[in-house]
């Protein structure tokens, strides 16, 4: 099960596939878990990194196409400086 929710895709609806979401968001006590925890840390927290090692990708926030955060640019820079610095 994946630790987000289906919204704007990069996830399955489906129990069987290996990218299914889950039923609803933190509807699993392990993706609780972390919600309540990085809820408490978001008063210091500057940023975060997801890796995802099984398919070996550095995902950038916003799986949906056209839309771009504002710091797209730093976050292409980092990924890039990550990529270089390990192979």
């Amino acid at each position: 099960m994946q630790l987000h929710s289906s919204i704007g895709g990069g996830s399955s609806y489906d129990p069987c596939d290996e990218t299914y979401a889950g039923p609803s968001p933190f509807s699993e006590p392990e993706t609780l878990a972390f919600s309540k925890y990085y809820s408490s840390l978001a008063a210091g927290l500057v940023g975060f990194i997801s890796l995802h090692s099984y398919g070996q990708l550095i995902l950038l926030p916003y799986g949906v196409r056209g839309i771009q955060l504002p710091q797209h640019r730093e976050h292409v820079r980092l990924r890039l400086w990550l990529v270089l610095t390990n192979n």
